[in-house]
């Protein structure tokens, strides 16, 4: 086919701009509501809390066994982040057959699971932090992704679903330009800081066990 094929300029135009019934709109926002976010976020920070208490509550070694897991539990949270955040994010972008339109559509869902799982190893790590109190910075990492969970992630979600979906919503798309852009250079330098406190944590933690 030509370059100016008009069967292929369709196509491409009907792939970029996906199809989104209401059935699958009301499926994705069920997953993304907040009762449902709530919900699954408490049940998972609760259950990570009472594992990491009751692991360790009882046992003689529970200050090394204590600072070993803070360094598997610094570590997964790290590169969960490091994985999604610096490498799938960005790269899912320079697929050439998947519509943009998806790509935020899935980056929206991948990034609402992943505050979820950092919310649980966030919890057992301060559960963690009262058998290795003398690691430094045992609330920080905590802090930063609280404020991620209340602010930015919020917002960057709804933004991800207006470009999603952004017939009808162009006046909304184009008034949250500019904030848009400012909130996800903040939730960037943001995993950028929490990646380098659990680093830090790692490093502080691997040099209480020699």
């Amino acid at each position: 086919m030509g370059k100016g094929d008009p069967t292929k300029a369709s196509t491409s135009a009907a792939a970029e701009h996906a199809i989104i019934t209401p059935e699958i709109r009301a499926r994705s926002d069920r997953v993304l509501s907040p009762t449902v976010t709530a919900t699954t976020t408490a049940l998972s920070v609760i259950s990570s809390g009472l594992i990491g208490y009751y692991f360790f509550k009882n046992n003689a070694d529970r200050v090394v066994k204590g600072v070993k897991s803070d360094v598997v539990i610094s570590t997964l949270w790290a590169g969960i982040v490091i994985g999604i955040s610096f490498i799938e994010a960005p790269t899912k972008f320079k697929a050439p057959t998947v519509p943009r339109s998806q790509v935020f559509d899935v980056g929206r869902h991948v990034f609402s699971a992943l505050n979820r799982v950092e919310l649980a190893l966030s919890t057992t790590l301060f559960t963690l932090s009262y058998f290795t109190s003398s690691i430094p910075l045992p609330f920080v990492s905590g802090g930063i992704l609280g404020l991620q969970t209340i602010w930015t992630m919020p917002t960057l979600i709804h933004r991800a679903g207006l470009l999603a979906e952004p017939q009808g919503r162009e006046q909304e798309l184009e008034e949250t330009a500019k904030s848009g852009r400012i909130t996800h250079a903040i939730h960037a330098a943001l995993e950028l800081a929490k990646v380098g406190i659990l680093g830090w944590r790692i490093v502080k933690a691997m040099d209480k066990l020699n």
